[in-house]
């Protein structure tokens, strides 16, 4: 049992305990509010009630409050509901949903959702999108991991780019039709290698005939459709929709053996043919084999033929021959 003396050394320790307290609260001024009643408590410090902190500007929300408000149940701005929302002039700047886990900052420019990441999401620009799961976006399957950089709300007229996390591809688009794409570290290009897998048979003579078409059967690489060969042999080739742009365009051909003449070959658009045309004396030797390139602008649905015609005096074969398409701008 503690005598008396020890009672009285106790308490005396606890009385130097509690002298030195204010010494050991460090309070500025500007942390000190005298609160003479209620009003104040909301006036001066905010609002406290049951359900809702609020401090900001001494305005009721949708009167032009600005400030910060923690609420349960949540509040509503924008069709979208929050429990921590920081607002100017009753417009959501940033919020929290403790329910839905939703992010919203940027004045709207920046959502954060279970479908993903959004930036500049508005009605005319959706700037960049990192989808979190597979979902339709602008009636577009997109899937989960992919990022979309500008806008796929339709086909033709919104420039995007578009990365396919499953296909490890970087698309370039219009809307959402490609116009170039990056696999692997290496750009692919658009266009076709179309050839003939057998002599077109016999060529008329020109003072006989008018040019004649040549049959594209084959194709050694056709990279966004413009030769189809699966339903019936074409001999021309189709500019796919949504790849209008500048072209180069290629030709070779080789005639059977006659020294006789010359030789010529034009390109058709859509019907007409475009120049230059390739015109030339028969070789004296052997085969006459010739080519020719340029540069021309096409749009979706073009359709690009090949002639050829010959003065060698009577019929005569064309023995092999390509044509190429290739989108360069």
């Amino acid at each position: 049992m503690a005598t008396l003396q020890e009672i009285l050394d106790e308490v005396k320790k606890l009385n130097q305990e509690v002298s030195s307290l204010p010494g050991r609260i460090n309070v500025s001024g500007a942390q000190v509010i005298v609160v003479n009643g209620l009003s104040d408590i909301s006036e001066r410090l905010g609002l406290f009630q049951a359900g809702e902190f609020r401090a900001g500007n001494r305005v009721s929300p949708g009167d032009g409050f600005s400030g910060v408000r923690m609420v349960y149940p949540p509040v509503t701005y924008g069709g979208r509901s929050y429990n921590i929302a920081g607002v100017d002039a009753d417009t959501l700047m940033v919020g929290i949903g403790a329910t839905d886990g939703v992010l919203y900052a940027g004045g709207g420019a920046v959502v954060l959702d279970v479908n993903g990441l959004a930036v500049n999401d508005t009605a005319n620009l959706n700037a960049l999108r990192v989808f979190a799961i597979d979902q339709t976006y602008n009636g577009e399957s997109i899937g989960a991991g992919d990022v979309l950089i500008g806008d796929n709300s339709s086909d033709t007229g919104n420039p995007n780019m578009l990365w396919d996390a499953s296909a490890g591809r970087l698309y370039a688009r219009d809307g959402t039709i490609v116009a170039g794409e990056i696999s692997g570290g290496t750009f692919v290009s658009y266009g076709v290698n179309a050839y003939l897998n057998a002599s077109t048979g016999a060529v008329a003579d020109s003072a006989a005939s008018s040019d004649y078409p040549l049959t594209f059967s084959d194709k050694w690489y056709d990279n966004g459709g413009f030769l189809d060969t699966t339903t019936s042999t074409s001999d021309y080739l189709t500019v796919p929709v949504g790849l209008s742009g500048l072209y180069q365009i290629g030709f070779w051909v080789q005639w059977d053996a006659n020294a006789a003449g010359a030789r010529m070959t034009d390109v058709g658009v859509n019907g007409s043919l475009v120049p230059p045309e390739v015109n030339l004396a028969a070789s004296p030797n052997g085969f006459t084999r010739y080519s020719g390139m340029y540069e021309r602008s096409l749009s979706s649905g073009d359709v690009l033929e090949l002639y050829v015609t010959q003065t060698s005096g009577s019929t005569l074969d064309v023995g092999a021959a390509a044509m190429w398409l290739r989108k360069i701008g």
